[in-house]
């Protein structure tokens, strides 16, 4: 490829790489609006939490992007979260709240409920490496990845349920 394509394209490579990073945020934006708008309230957690296991296994360079976000620049993400995520978390909260009020999940704040999922599912491939080191071989395989689903999937479930023991999944 020339070197000058890309400056063609997008004018500069600041330019260029905000387009990268649009495109990775919107695929997130992507399963959040899948699961909020196609799922019934009980499949939602479930859909969201393997949907984002299988695009970021199938993404791998996604975590290390969006990694680096975070420690290059904080002006820049807190811009970037303010653009791509706010109104995926606004469109979320409130989701979480209806199934709070309905008594489908434990009174806690959205937001918390929302970094403790989000984290249980990224933080899971952020250490792959380690893992492997520890000795799970692939831990981004399907088997390795269905065993770390359940396992998120019953933490969520037995800490969120609702005061009457209902099962949000």
């Amino acid at each position: 490829m020339n070197k000058a394509l890309p400056f063609y394209h997008f004018g500069s490579k600041a330019l260029l790489y905000e387009e990268v990073l649009k495109r990775a945020l919107g695929r997130l934006g992507d399963i959040v609006a899948r699961t909020i708008e196609s799922q019934q309230p009980q499949v939602r957690l479930v859909s969201f939490v393997r949907d984002l296991s299988a695009y970021l296994a199938d993404n791998p360079n996604w975590l290390k992007l969006i990694t680096r976000e975070l420690i290059d620049d904080g002006a820049r993400s807190r811009a970037i979260a303010r653009r791509y995520l706010k109104p995926l978390v606004d469109a979320s909260h409130a989701e979480i709240s209806r199934a709070i009020e309905a008594g489908l999940m434990r009174a806690m704040d959205p937001l918390q409920i929302m970094i403790s999922i989000a984290g249980e599912v990224i933080f899971y491939f952020l250490i792959g490496p380690f893992l492997e080191g520890l000795g799970m071989p692939q831990p981004s395989a399907a088997a390795n990845r269905v065993r770390r689903e359940d396992a998120v999937l019953k933490l969520l479930n037995e800490g969120l349920r609702g005061p009457e023991g209902s099962n949000i999944t």
